[in-house]
């Protein structure tokens, strides 16, 4: 890098001028008076330690067991031994079906 050229000389200084405005209007839900609407992902149907196989088209893998509810409808599964399957992926609930073998 030369002498002349200075790493700082890119850096505009931002004036008023060039600043947006903020508005001062509420967001919809505040301008129409209604209070914020909460939209429900659903419940979990399986809970921890629920005996599950993880199934992958027509192969059903498992049982395995309900490790933890991450989230609404999605799991992190483990053996009998309590070893993560996959390393910890997140499993979705579309892709477990309840297990009548206990693990």
């Amino acid at each position: 890098m030369s002498d002349d050229q200075n790493p700082t000389d890119s850096v505009v200084e931002e004036t008023d001028e060039q600043r947006p405005e903020k508005s001062d209007q509420p967001d919809n839900n505040e301008a129409s008076g209604e209070r914020p609407k909460y939209i429900s992902t659903g419940t979990s149907k399986f809970a921890v330690n629920d005996s599950v196989h993880y199934q992958v088209g027509t192969t059903l893998y498992g049982p395995y067991l309900v490790a933890k509810v991450c989230r609404p409808q999605v799991y992190l599964l483990c053996d009998a031994n309590g070893n993560s399957i996959n390393n910890g992926t997140e499993f979705i609930e579309a892709a477990l079906l309840k297990s009548r073998v206990p693990v």
